[in-house]
């Protein structure tokens, strides 16, 4: 609800949204890292998969989201986007 609020529309390609991970990540001002597989193979180098970390960069973007600030330590060098502080 904060990216249509901000852009007025949300992100579709081919009648489906666009908003994954990744592009939450990007929103709230954080690099991702992660591996990224296209058809069963590695398209971007990256650190696997780990279901902790990607519960952690949910609740990271979660908090920059709802209320502008920094939740975890140790996503501190991401800073938060102008669009998001409060």
């Amino acid at each position: 609800m904060k990216y249509l609020e901000l852009n007025g529309k949300l992100p579709f390609a081919d009648g489906k949204s666009t908003m994954n991970l990744s592009a939450i990540m990007e929103f709230c001002g954080m690099k991702d890292r992660r591996i990224k597989m296209h058809k069963g193979k590695v398209a971007v180098e990256g650190t696997p998969h780990n279901g902790l970390e990607d519960a952690k960069i949910e609740a990271e973007c979660l908090s920059r989201i709802l209320y502008g600030k920094i939740l975890l330590h140790e996503f501190k060098d991401f800073p938060i986007p102008e669009k998001l502080k409060k």
